[in-house]
């Protein structure tokens, strides 16, 4: 149904953001500054901020961001 199209589709821009080449994390991927110690704590405080958003905006449809933590194996981390 739309409901699951949904999901595939936020799973979809969950896993191009991964490899995407992020500006605030000093132009590396999430992948690689989960990656890099020095980057670590910058891509942290952007799913941080992630999580602060989705939570002003109910219903709409926003990244899941325990999913996106486990993918880059922060999810043991706060």
């Amino acid at each position: 149904g739309v409901v699951s199209a949904l999901q595939d589709l936020v799973q979809q821009q969950e896993a191009a953001w991964l490899d995407d080449h992020i500006h605030a994390l000093g132009g590396l991927t999430p992948r690689e500054a989960a990656d890099d110690l020095t980057r670590r704590p910058d891509l942290i405080a952007l799913l941080n901020e992630f999580d602060d958003y989705g939570d002003d905006s109910p219903g709409t449809l926003t990244f899941d961001v325990s999913r996106l933590r486990q993918r880059l194996g922060l999810s043991l981390e706060s």
